[in-house]
């Protein structure tokens, strides 16, 4: 490492490094990005396994899955209010359509 020696590179390469380290310690709780690499279908769940410490992989694989049980719950509810409104839409236009109907 020819660099080494040059105190004002190495402080710089340094500081790269902890903003890495603070952003992968970011990642380390965000399911959503461990999500992100799963569903990749260039990554899945072989990327993580080969390239994260191995003591990483099963804690950050329970946390997707918790994150998409959550997620299957509050879509399946959402899909529930998006019918109940689906049918009042339509009820409400066939009661115009019955309108028309009458007066045409």
């Amino acid at each position: 490492m020819k660099f080494r020696s040059n105190k004002d590179f190495a402080s710089r390469i340094q500081k790269g490094w902890d903003v890495f380290d603070i952003y992968y310690s970011r990642t380390d709780v965000i399911s959503l990005y461990i999500a992100a690499l799963i569903l990749h279908p260039a990554r899945r769940t072989k990327y993580i396994k080969i390239n994260w410490p191995a003591k990483w992989v099963k804690p950050n694989l329970k946390k997707v899955e918790k994150f998409w049980e959550d997620y299957r719950e509050k879509a399946f509810v959402s899909s529930l209010a998006i019918s109940y409104d689906e049918v009042q839409r339509k009820s409400e236009e066939e009661k115009e359509f019955d309108t028309f109907k009458r007066i045409g």
